[in-house]
Order: structure tokens, then sequence, then C-alpha cells
């Protein structure tokens, strides 16, 4: 089984490269409600990342290896994810989505105001792995 990590800003092709991987998706963006005429709904987005997680660990209990579709900007966001494949004996990978920022800004499809997203850009950028992740896991 594994577990790929997907990482990068909106509108870089997160969900376009998951969706190709044919496996379980596991992703916040899919809770019902999280978006309302285009508009996030900040109040229910800690439930949407309870419920991705969930996802992810029903597809792993079942043997199912799991793609995680989330910005994962921050080495602090996909440590859980890191924890819980390791948990059921897993390969991470993780898949940085480099891309021109402002064309991810043009294509995004999440209405992300500009000063948000050079926030997240620089998030993204930021990332740094933990040093005792050992050969189970993959960055590209």
């Amino acid at each position: 089984m594994r577990v790929v990590i997907m990482r990068g800003v909106p509108g870089s092709g997160k969900s376009t490269q998951a969706k190709a991987l044919g496996l379980a998706i596991a992703s916040a963006d899919e809770f019902p409600g999280l978006y309302v005429n285009g508009q996030i709904q900040f109040g229910k987005l800690d439930s949407a990342h309870g419920a991705c997680f969930k996802r992810a660990l029903i597809a792993l209990a079942e043997g199912m290896s799991v793609v995680i579709d989330n910005t994962n900007l921050s080495v602090e966001e996909v440590v859980p994810y890191v924890a819980l494949a390791r948990a059921y004996q897993a390969n991470v990978e993780i898949v940085n989505m480099d891309c021109d920022y402002d064309t991810a800004f043009g294509r995004q499809t999440h209405n992300v105001p500009r000063a948000g997203f050079d926030a997240m850009c620089e998030r993204y950028e930021a990332f740094v792995p933990l040093p005792f992740w050992g050969d189970w896991l993959t960055i590209r």
C-alpha cells in the first residue's frame, strides 16, 4: 500500500494528477457545504479536514492505497498523513506540484484572494521534510 500526498498551491494541478493515479482520493474539497457559491466556508474547514483524514483512514483499513488531495503546504499538515501511513506500513510519496504561481492563480477554482494566495506560496516554499523520515518516503 502507499499514501500519495499531493502538495501545491491552488491551481497547481493537484486534483488532476490525483485523479490520474487511479487510487482512492481523500480531499477536504469534497466535504459538503465547504464551498458555497464558490466561496470557502471557513467554519467548515476543520470538519472538512477531519472527514478527509477519516476517508484516508478507511481506505488504508480496507487495504487500499490513497491519494491525499489537499494543499498540504506545511510539514504540520503532512505529518498526520505520514503517521497514518506508517501505522498501516504503507509507503509514502510526497508529490510537489511545482507550478508558475501566476499560472496557478489564474486557473485556481477556489477564489483565493491574491494576498492569501501569496501567503500560501510562501508556506509551500518553506516546507522542510523531517530528518527522521526514512527510505519508506519518496519526495518528487
